[in-house]
C-alpha cells in the first residue's frame, strides 16, 4: 500500500504567538526521509529538509533532536517540549490530536522476508500464525494499526535488530517502509538473502 508522509506539529508561530526557535524531532534511521548521518549525526533526508525550509521561510532557527524513541517524541509533542515531528504516517488518533500538514511525500509499507523462506502473501491475513517484527512505537498507517492486534509481532528499537532477527530465523518477516528496507538490505549486506514480497501490504 502506498501511504503519505506528513509533518505532525503543534507549532504556534503566528501573529498571535512569539516563537524564538522551532524544536523538531524525528527518526534517525528512516532512509531517505529522516535519518542521521553515521559520522556526524547530522539530521538528513527529505523530512528534515522540509523542516529547514519552514524555518527559513519563518526566519526562525530550528533545533533538531534525532534518535529519540517514538513514544518520547509523542510525549514531547503533548507537553510542548517538541514543536514538530519531521515525518510520520497518518492515522485517525493522530489526526484527532495534532495539527497535520499536507503530505510532502509517499512511500509503500511492505513486508520483507528471507529469500530462502518466502511464503505466499496476498493480504494481512496471510501473516496470521507467523512471527514478525516492526519498529517500536511507530504507526505504519491506519489499516495496519487496526489489524496489528491479530498478529504475533514484536517491536524493537533498531532496524539492524530486525535484520538480525530475520537472518537468525527468529521471525518470519519484517514490516518496514519499502525504500528504507531496500536501502538497508543493501547497506547491511543482505542482498540476495532478504527481499520484499511483491504484493502490497494491504489488499
Amino acid at each position: 500500500m502506498r501511504v503519505s508522509i506528513f509533518l505532525l506539529t503543534l507549532l504556534l508561530c503566528s501573529t498571535s504567538y512569539s516563537c524564538d526557535s522551532i524544536t523538531a524531532a524525528g527518526s534517525d534511521q528512516w532512509i531517505p526521509f529522516a535519518y542521521a548521518e553515521p559520522d556526524s549525526n547530522t539530521p538528513t533526508g527529505i523530512a528534515y529538509d522540509v523542516v529547514r525550509l519552514i524555518g527559513r521561510e519563518l526566519n526562525i532557527p530550528v533545533n533538531f533532536h534525532t534518535g529519540l524513541p517514538w513514544k518520547r517524541i509523542e510525549l514531547g509533542l503533548e507537553t510542548g517540549s517538541i514543536d514538530l515531528l519531521a515525518g510520520n504516517y497518518w492515522n485517525a488518533e493522530r489526526a484527532n490530536s495534532w495539527i497535520i500538514t499536507d503530505a510532502f511525500a509517499n512511500d509503500e509499507v511492505r513486508i520483507f522476508v528471507r529469500s530462502d523462506h518466502a511464503f505466499p502473501f496476498e493480504s494481512l491475513k496471510d501473516l496470521e500464525g507467523r512471527s514478525g517484527v516492526m519498529p517500536r512505537g511507530i504507526s505504519l498507517g491506519q489499516t495496519f494499526d487496526q489489524y496489528k492486534s491479530r498478529l504475533d509481532i514484536h517491536e524493537v528499537q533498531q532496524h539492524t535488530q530486525m535484520f538480525a532477527m530475520l537472518n537468525l530465523d527468529r521471525i518470519d518477516y519484517m514490516v518496514l517502509p519499502y525504500l528504507n528496507g531496500r536501502i538497508k538490505t543493501k547497506y547491511l549486506g543482505f542482498q540476495g538473502r532478504v527481499q520484499p514480497v511483491t504484493a502490497t501490504l494491504y489488499s
